[in-house]
């Protein structure tokens, strides 16, 4: 079965369950959900089910649902993204302790994957030298300050390859910025693997969001 979600896509189902008991702040209801991927929530309560409530009374702003059911009125409150208790703190606490090298600075190159990596360039292709942008005066000393960031920790090292490729900084939600790298003049001079251009082909159609995502990070260079 395919079913359309709120923001358009299109995806197909895995069956559904029939007479589905959830319980909601001690409040039972039966639903039949259909299965397919969503990400993060385990369920949603669409349109069906709240037509089945009625007359509904919502505050969007204090997460409250009331409604009349079987003569008597039921409260639903929402769960902030906030509302953590202490103990469940404790417990995230011990987690990143246990796992304090995941989540440590990155310093140094990756381990030796014992394959050598190589970006093969079109025959009669030289090199590509793109001359760096002018960027603003207060972009100067951030790259500068990220520049030595990265030559600290090992990550990159002064070259003086014949390559070039110019660098933009790109504000990130948090204010902070993400130094990016203009690839795109040494990408047209780049040769096709034949084996990447073959697995293309032969992709799976995506049935889901996880899946557009896959094939997109993998088609996109």
């Amino acid at each position: 079965m395919t079913i359309r979600l709120g923001d358009g896509f299109q995806t197909s189902t895995r069956g559904c369950c029939v007479e589905l008991e959830v319980e909601l702040n001690e409040f039972k209801i039966k639903c039949s959900p259909h299965l397919f991927e969503l990400g993060e929530p385990d369920l949603v309560l669409g349109m069906e089910w709240l037509k089945t409530s009625g007359d509904t009374i919502v505050n969007w702003n204090k997460h409250t649902m009331s409604f009349w059911y079987e003569k008597r009125w039921v409260n639903l409150q929402g769960v902030s993204a906030t509302d953590t208790t202490h103990e469940a703190l404790q417990k995230l606490q011990a987690v990143l302790r246990k796992h304090e090298a995941v989540f440590a600075e990155v310093v140094g190159l990756p381990p030796n994957r014992g394959r050598e990596h190589a970006i093969n360039i079109k025959v009669g292709e030289g090199p590509v030298n793109v001359r760096p942008y002018r960027y603003p005066y207060l972009h100067k000393n951030e790259i500068e300050k990220q520049v030595q960031e990265m030559l600290e920790a090992r990550i990159v090292r002064h070259s003086t390859n014949a390559y070039s490729s110019p660098v933009i900084l790109v504000k990130k939600k948090d204010h902070t910025w993400r130094m990016c790298i203009d690839y795109r003049a040494l990408n047209k001079g780049v040769a096709v693997d034949p084996n990447k251009y073959n697995s293309v082909l032969n992709w799976s159609v995506p049935r889901n969001v996880k899946g557009v995502r896959g094939f997109l990070g993998f088609v996109i260079p």
